[in-house]
């Protein structure tokens, strides 16, 4: 597993409540709506925190194994950089 860091561009928010967040890419005007899981690991990723830290949060709060939990994460992780939500 990579120990990549990337945070959240710029133009690039949060809205929404917690049952139903959402992302919004201002410069596309594309919105992103985001399972519980998703918005765990967006606000990880805004808090700074490294894929393997992710990893550890997230393993602390479900009841999944740390193996499920990387894939998760890693797949995640991917799949923001490929959408353009993330810089790294």
């Amino acid at each position: 597993m990579s120990d990549r860091v990337l945070r959240p561009r710029e133009d690039v928010v949060a809205e929404g409540t917690c049952d139903s967040p959402l992302l919004v890419d201002v410069a596309t005007q594309e919105i992103f709506d985001l399972n519980e899981t998703a918005w765990r690991i967006w606000q990880c990723v805004c808090d700074g925190l490294s894929e393997s830290q992710i990893v550890s949060v997230l393993a602390e709060e479900y009841d999944a194994s740390v193996e499920e939990i990387r894939d998760a994460v890693a797949e995640a992780m991917d799949e923001l950089i490929e959408l353009g939500l993330v810089v790294g």
